[in-house]
């Protein structure tokens, strides 16, 4: 499954090595998973590949849910 998360600095990025990624409506959407793959676009690279193991994907999911609730 590919699914793609905007960079929140696509025009006004406080510097040229800085993004930020907007996640939250990407993290409901992904099933459990032993591994998360996060590709990043980068200028000299076709991207770079962060590996996230699922116990921090679990958790990023539990705070989004947990802000849900409380909203």
């Amino acid at each position: 499954m590919l699914l793609t998360a905007s960079d929140v600095y696509t025009e006004s990025s406080p510097a040229p090595n800085v993004g930020e990624y907007q996640f939250t409506d990407v993290l409901p959407k992904l099933k459990i998973i032993d591994l998360l793959k996060l590709y990043l676009p980068l200028e000299i690279d076709p991207h770079l590949i962060l590996e996230i193991p699922k116990e921090i994907v679990t958790e990023w999911q539990w705070l989004i849910n947990d802000f849900d609730e409380k909203s």
